[in-house]
């Protein structure tokens, strides 16, 4: 197992999954289907480490659309 390697901002969603089962297909073989939201913040070409910062905080914080904003604000309702 390891990190999800990107690079980009946002990776994607993290899965949880049962390491008794034969495969991904049997029953139970999911016990969680999200179980995280992969950020990145480092020195991109593109944008400051302080504006990476500055999305995220906006992300978490306020209120965005789409499928995007349904997982922060999910992550927000657990954080909270």
């Amino acid at each position: 197992m390891t990190a999800p390697s990107h690079h980009r901002f946002l990776a994607g969603l993290g899965t949880s999954f049962s390491l008794g089962v034969s495969n991904k297909l049997e029953e139970g073989a999911i016990v969680q289907e999200i179980t995280a939201l992969h950020v990145s913040v480092r020195h991109f070409a593109k944008l400051s480490v302080s504006t990476q910062i500055a999305a995220l905080r906006r992300l978490l914080l306020g209120s965005s659309d789409g499928a995007l904003g349904e997982w922060f604000g999910k992550v927000k309702t657990v954080s909270s």
